[in-house]
């Protein structure tokens, strides 16, 4: 799955509402598989009883929990960023591992350096360096505005996160429950 525009804010609130109808398209498929536990783990990890957040083809149950919580935290992302910057042209968005070579999660549309985000869902920031790594990729970046957004049960909150701030880049932690 390639990147989406976003040219404001205003169509933020359709991937959410994609994102929420395949999580419960999901859920009813779940409900349907025979209860045996081992049965239940492999049709979750195996077979297509899941659906893409935002296009809703087929996958399995695993891919699409790794990839629900990565594109919620790119559409808030995204959303707090038209707020920030009122200036913006619009966004591309290429959540998670679907961004083509030598590009950013986020970037501004038709804005050559103006803005640049990576994203990432995770038990904890740290985890496989996550965060380090991101921080590494934006380091040399030339966007005069440069974020890591995350999305982590450790920080419940959506609020900005100096401590973990390097390089210029500016960290926020994303709770997408109200």
């Amino acid at each position: 799955m390639s990147g989406f525009n976003l040219q404001s804010k205003d169509e933020i609130e359709c991937i959410r509402e994609n994102i929420r109808s395949n999580a419960a398209k999901s859920l009813r498929k779940l409900q349907e598989i025979d209860r045996d536990p081992l049965r239940v783990m492999f049709e979750m990890k195996f077979q297509p009883i899941g659906f893409h957040p935002n296009a809703g083809y087929a996958l399995n149950l695993v891919e699409q929990i790794n990839q629900t919580f990565t594109y919620l935290c790119a559409v808030e992302a995204a959303a707090m960023l038209f707020d920030w910057h009122h200036e913006l042209k619009g966004l591309i968005v290429y959540p998670g591992a679907h961004a083509p070579q030598g590009t950013l999660d986020i970037e501004a549309l038709d804005q050559a350096n103006f803005l640049g985000a990576e994203v990432f869902s995770a038990v904890k920031p740290t985890n496989n360096r996550k965060l380090q790594k991101d921080l590494e990729k934006l380091k040399h970046r030339q966007e005069d505005n440069r974020y890591v957004f995350f999305v982590c049960p450790t920080h419940k909150e959506t609020a900005r996160q100096t401590s973990l701030e390097k390089y210029g880049v500016h960290v926020w932690s994303i709770w997408p429950f109200e």
